[in-house]
């Protein structure tokens, strides 16, 4: 075991440490959060570190639990677990801009993270009262749906995901450890939502052929 020295100046005490599963061949790149909020980028944190501080001027000075990982280092979910803060946030550009992500969230503390392998805007969250879930983290309003069934309110500190079959375990506080298969579920806006279609079939009567055509329009260009 070695010691490495991130040389942040940052007197708080870090409160996540992970490992990026995209850290390029033979290297070792960290997502680092602290107590009070800071957020940082390790990149060759084996050898000679490359610190960068992804976070934003934003951020509550809260203790940051958790930071999720998505395709890629430029995605991240970063969560906090005090009440009474801003406890989700999102960038698609590695921390140069933040989105806040709360939505419909209750204040509570927020202790886990999980994107859906197969889908970014689908996340997991493990809160002070039990799961909930959202696939709408690229839309503007996020909203997030509680998922109690089997589990209740009950206090979650972690996930992890299996992603050959799609299952994901949830460590309870003091009622163990429950399981679930996670479907991928791609949102559809209404506007998506409003398409029908137009079919046109010619000549009508028709003797010997018969010509069908299909094309797909925006309902609200239908007139009766």
């Amino acid at each position: 075991m070695s010691e490495i020295n991130l040389g942040t100046a940052n007197t708080a005490p870090f409160s996540f440490v992970g490992f990026s599963p995209h850290s390029p061949s033979g290297t070792t790149t960290l997502i680092v959060g602290t107590q009070s909020g800071r957020l940082y980028k390790v990149e060759n944190a084996h050898s000679q570190p490359i610190v960068t501080d992804i976070g934003s001027p934003a951020f509550p000075t809260a203790n940051i639990s958790s930071v999720a990982i998505g395709p890629t280092d430029d995605t991240l979910l970063v969560t906090f677990s005090n009440y009474g803060v801003s406890s989700v946030w999102q960038t698609f550009d590695g921390g140069n801009n933040w989105y806040e992500c709360e939505g419909n969230l209750p204040d509570m503390p927020i202790r886990w993270a999980i994107y859906h392998p197969q889908n970014p805007a689908q996340a997991m969250l493990a809160t002070e009262t039990g799961i909930w879930t959202t696939n709408m983290l690229h839309e503007p309003s996020t909203e997030w749906i509680p998922a109690p069934e089997g589990m209740g309110n009950v206090r979650v500190d972690m996930l992890r995901l299996r992603e050959n079959d799609l299952t994901v375990i949830a460590a309870s506080h003091g009622r163990g450890m429950f399981t679930t298969n996670w479907d991928v579920d791609v949102y559809t806006s209404q506007e998506e939502n409003q398409t029908v279609l137009d079919i046109r079939v010619y000549p009508n009567p028709a003797k010997d052929y018969l010509t069908v055509e299909t094309s797909y329009v925006k309902a609200e260009t239908l007139h009766c």
